[in-house]
């Protein structure tokens, strides 16, 4: 998967945290505290996989940046994402 972190979100949060999860099992934690785009790769457990449905992949940052305009949610830019055999 590749994403990420905008400068201009990341001086007001500070560091953050993302983590992932397939189908709710935590897969990693991934930590920054600088900008700029990212490559996460990792093998997924195949006890973590559900064959013949849907499997959910889920990113969730600890600290969105939050617009004091509009009140828009932004935490990262996912560019790319999949899986391979």
């Amino acid at each position: 998967m590749d994403f990420s972190i905008a400068e201009s979100t990341l001086k007001d949060t500070g560091p953050v945290t993302i983590s992932i999860l397939v189908n709710d099992n935590p897969l990693d934690t991934l930590h920054y505290d600088t900008p700029g785009q990212r490559h996460f790769q990792k093998p997924v457990p195949e006890s973590f996989l559900r064959a013949k449905t849907v499997n959910h992949v889920t990113m969730e940052i600890d600290k969105p940046w939050v617009s004091k305009d509009d009140g828009a949610v932004l935490g990262y830019i996912l560019t790319r994402a999949g899986f391979t055999e």
